[in-house]
């Protein structure tokens, strides 16, 4: 009698959950990430090695979906130095992933990426948002909107 409460429940659990058709992981690329850091080999790299911060989005779309006019991914991303990048990804497949990397002297430019969101559009609107948790919305005052 437990297992059948305990699977109910779960399956209860399973059904109110949100469908999670996006992922976005961020992560930093260092000397520390190299295998020959880790394990003491020679490395040219380790004397002067990338410094890069990446995000890895990925999307799992049902089928229904892939038959939407204009399915795409609208990427926002808000560097630290106030700079916004806007990228428009058409997507063809139900499933893949697409890496944003900036690096080296980009990086050190921008002072890396510090916040960021995923639209998923189908048919013009919003099926799915990911959110980073500091994302918000920049506040112009006193600027040109187009800019």
């Amino acid at each position: 009698m437990r297992t059948i409460c305990l699977v109910l429940f779960l399956y209860v659990l399973g059904g109110c959950s949100k469908n999670a058709y996006l992922s976005v992981q961020s992560s930093y690329f260092t000397k520390e990430s190299l295998a020959s850091y880790r394990v003491g080999t020679p490395d040219p790299m380790l004397a002067n090695p990338p410094v890069e911060q990446q995000l890895l989005i990925s999307w799992s779309i049902p089928y229904p979906y892939l038959k939407s006019e204009n399915l795409h991914l609208d990427i926002y991303i808000q560097l630290r130095n106030k700079e916004q990048v806007k990228l428009t990804l058409p997507l063809k497949k139900s499933h893949g992933s697409y890496l944003y990397v900036l690096a080296n002297e980009r990086y050190f430019n921008t002072k890396g990426i510090l916040t960021y969101k995923v639209d998923l559009i189908a048919d013009g609107r919003v099926v799915e948002e990911w959110r980073h948790h500091l994302w918000h919305e920049i506040i112009r005052v006193g600027e040109d909107e187009s800019n």
